[in-house]
């Protein structure tokens, strides 16, 4: 059996104007995606499920726990990065 795609393929685009406006909408992105980054260098630490449980995949870690107060120490600076669920 198989299945008949019908309409044109496209690629959602937004088009900023300013540096401003790119890490607007950087931020939102990574809000909705529930992505948590270091505070001081960026590195991308971990990610929030919807049910409050943060996940951390890496070479060094791999694991998933309840998000009530968690600190991940960031691999490339060494900061420890508070997360907070409330």
């Amino acid at each position: 059996m198989a299945l008949f795609k019908t309409g044109v393929a496209s690629k959602i685009k937004t088009v900023v104007s300013s540096e401003t406006e790119f890490e607007a909408l950087r931020n939102e992105i990574v809000n909705t995606n529930n992505l948590i980054r270091c505070t001081k260098c960026g590195k991308l630490l971990a990610k929030m499920n919807n049910d409050d449980m943060i996940s951390v995949k890496r070479k060094d870690i791999d694991f998933i726990a309840k998000a009530a107060d968690v600190k991940i120490k960031c691999p490339v600076c060494s900061t420890t990065n508070g997360v907070v669920q409330g």
